[in-house]
């Protein structure tokens, strides 16, 4: 009885709470946009290339009417503009950069320009 409560207790402490696995399999610098389904801006991690995380977040204290899933991954470029972009994300998944929609590329940094000029 008592490991069924235990399980219990931990089965309702993980409903809320959303994780999501962030990969970053682009050449560049990224910062991943963690969305819920309505666009509300739940966090952001910076992943230099090659890098991932698991990324969690507590929504206990969110409104409970507000739909959170599907969530949205917006891979943005450190200098401006996105990389790609997940939508349709369940809990739990793992997004890699270059399998989401989008241009696939970045800028490069407007500083090395100028330093590659002078």
């Amino acid at each position: 009885m008592k490991r069924f409560i235990v399980l219990l207790m931990l089965f309702a402490l993980q409903s809320y709470a959303v994780s999501v696995h962030l990969i970053n399999d682009s050449p560049y610098d990224l910062v991943a946009e963690i969305q819920t389904a309505t666009g509300r801006i739940l966090g952001n991690v910076s992943l230099s290339p090659g890098k991932d995380i698991r990324w969690n977040k507590d929504i206990s204290t969110m409104n409970q009417s507000e739909s959170i899933t599907p969530l949205i991954v917006a891979w943005k470029c450190a200098y401006g503009g996105y990389y790609s972009v997940c939508s349709d994300v369940s809990v739990g998944a793992s997004v890699s950069a270059s399998l989401c929609d989008g241009s696939k590329s970045c800028r490069p940094n407007p500083k090395q320009d100028n330093k590659d000029q002078n």
